[in-house]
């Protein structure tokens, strides 16, 4: 018996219980090369099924929103629950009067959205058809909660307000619409200038106005532009409250003014104009304004206007000098080629006899000179008056000329500074001429006065001066 413990002993034994079957080599266990690529292809597999339905939901998309508004039902077979596929279904079947049809699109598009009010406004529309007229306000007050800029559904309130004489719910929604819309405010103008013949209403304008809205100017705009009565015109801009400067220059009254001698209401448009001038400007009222030029013109209403464009001349209003020390209106040439427009002044005289009368010298003035005129403001341009010519260098000087004022077409004149024309065309011309102390007075006591009767302004007595001319203009 054999007791030693080397390789063929207890040793060697458990050598061989540890050593492998088969070739010798050890066992091993899954590949991890088959489980990376299985794990790879399941991936590319759920990519590609990601990108078929990504790639699906685009197209039915894009269809359905190409579809939407041309072809509603093709756009809800698409996309069955597209919310304005429905909506515009909803409209068409409105406009078909398929009524069920209609309510139950728009129920479906409730569905596909439950804040957004334009279904109510189509269940609103159905009862207000049906003559449910309390169901369908209450349906339309739902849609305009949900959707407060939705047009149809605040014009049918607004509907419902002016029928019912609410004006505060009136002036509400309009003053919320022009807000939000402002070019919606010609579409109301006409509307609130109607309602605004009841004095209720007249008077909750009015204090909206004067809240100064972001859109009062505009508004008062589309007014003045309105094709309606002339004196709901006036009546609304007189209760405005305040007359507000505008964006562009000048002020509200300027609207109502341009419309009123549009329409050729003269004495409308004179107390208009008049309410614009400064307490020191009426002192220069008459039949003639501010013959002394005492104010820079604004070329508004019945003021000087002022010639803006034309070349080869200068027209200035401004003080003189020693030793006449007035104010005085001066125009001058520099030889250049000419193209001359006149100094003016709308004049609103009635029938009668006048005395136009002025100081005025020249200087240096070439060509044929200058002179004052006065015509019928009419298709004609009749004229009624031509003074005397000033050209060359004539002496600070009275100068005064009679003239008629017929009693019929000639309800406003023109009173012109032009050039006494010898010629067709007018030539380049050098020197200057100035005028101060312009008036126009009635002459006979049996011609009628002004179309105010004297009441307005006076006429300035004239009052030679000593003969010399003043300074030049500085």
């Amino acid at each position: 018996m054999n007791f030693s413990l080397g390789r063929n002993g207890t040793d060697s034994q458990r050598d061989d219980r540890d050593r492998p079957e088969g070739n010798g080599r050890p066992e091993r266990g899954p590949s991890r090369r088959g489980t990376r690529g299985t794990s790879w292809w399941i991936a590319l597999i759920a990519l590609q099924s990601l990108a078929l339905f990504a790639g699906w939901r685009v197209l039915t998309l894009g269809l359905a929103a190409a579809a939407v508004d041309s072809d509603p039902r093709a756009a809800l077979y698409w996309r069955p629950g597209d919310r304005e596929a429905l909506l515009d279904a909803s409209d068409e079947m409105l406009r078909k009067r398929d009524v069920a049809m209609a309510a139950a699109l728009a129920r479906r598009a409730m569905i596909a959205d439950p804040l957004d009010g334009r279904p109510y406004r189509n269940l609103a529309y159905i009862a207000d058809a049906a003559g449910d007229r309390a169901r369908a306000k209450a349906l339309f007050g739902i849609a305009k909660r949900r959707s407060p800029r939705d047009v149809p559904t605040r014009d049918k309130l607004l509907e419902y307000a002016v029928k019912d004489e609410d004006y505060p719910a009136v002036f509400r929604l309009v003053d919320f619409q022009m807000r939000i819309q402002p070019q919606s405010i010609a579409t109301y103008a006409g509307g609130l200038v109607a309602i605004a013949q009841d004095p209720k209403a007249l008077k909750l304008l009015s204090g909206l106005l004067a809240k100064r809205p972001p859109w009062r100017e505009y508004f008062l705009g589309a007014v003045a532009d309105l094709d309606t009565d002339p004196e709901a015109i006036d009546s609304l801009f007189a209760s405005r409250g305040s007359d507000e400067p505008l964006r562009g220059g000048g002020t509200e009254a300027d609207l109502l003014l341009q419309r009123q001698m549009r329409d050729a209401r003269w004495s409308n448009a004179y107390i208009t104009w008049i309410g614009t001038l400064t307490k020191a400007q009426r002192s220069a009222l008459g039949n003639i304004y501010d013959g002394d030029f005492r104010f820079q013109p604004s070329g508004r209403g019945f003021d000087w206007q002022l010639p803006a464009d034309g070349t080869g001349y200068d027209v200035v209003v401004g003080s003189a000098g020693k030793p006449v020390n007035r104010n005085v209106l001066e125009v001058s040439f520099d030889g250049l080629p000419l193209d001359y427009r006149p100094v003016r002044q709308r004049l609103i005289l009635g029938p009668g006899r006048y005395r136009f009368a002025g100081m005025g010298l020249a200087t240096g003035l070439s060509g044929d000179g200058m002179y004052w005129d006065i015509a019928c403001e009419d298709g004609q341009q009749r004229p009624l008056m031509q003074t005397k010519a000033f050209v060359g260098d004539m002496p600070w000087q009275p100068f005064a000329t009679e003239f008629e004022v017929p009693a019929e077409a000639c309800p406003t004149q023109w009173l012109q500074l032009d050039l006494a024309l010898g010629r067709l065309e007018p030539q380049p011309m050098e020197g200057s001429a100035v005028f101060s102390g312009v008036t126009i007075s009635r002459t006979g006591d049996a011609a009628p006065a002004s179309v105010f009767n004297g009441r307005v302004g006076g006429d300035t007595q004239l009052s030679s001066a000593n003969g010399k001319p003043p300074a030049r203009l500085q």
